[in-house]
């Protein structure tokens, strides 16, 4: 599961290879240090795994990940995510997030229907 919060992006897989349930993977620590210091204090310390896609990751368990997704959801207090996001961690990472919401609409809508410079 991805994850876009105003406090990082996050990518929640399971974590059998590691022996626990599953695991909080980041591509930056600063991301997953957010998670824990805000939403998550359950999680444990962050381990480092060079070379891949998110090198940055914790473990936890399905209970408290569902803990964290309560506080998260509880937290909500925007009514614009991308305007939330620019504010909390600045327009360059509201425009990446904005990037993949574009993507995203182009799954969603005919091909013929989409096009950037159309919209606002």
């Amino acid at each position: 599961m991805w994850l876009f919060t105003p406090e990082g992006f996050f990518s929640v897989v399971t974590a059998e290879e590691f022996g626990y349930e599953l695991q909080i993977r980041a591509r930056s620590a600063s991301d997953l240090d957010r998670l824990n210091e805000m939403r998550f204090p359950e999680l444990g310390d962050a381990d480092r795994i060079p070379g891949r896609d998110h090198p940055v990751r914790a473990f936890t368990t399905r209970d408290d990940l569902a803990q964290c997704m309560t506080r998260v959801a509880q937290a909500i207090d925007y009514s614009n995510f991308k305007s939330a996001v620019s504010a909390r961690q600045g327009s360059n990472r509201a425009h990446i997030y904005g990037e993949v919401w574009h993507d995203c609409l182009r799954r969603s809508v005919p091909r013929w229907r989409v096009r950037w410079e159309e919209w606002p």
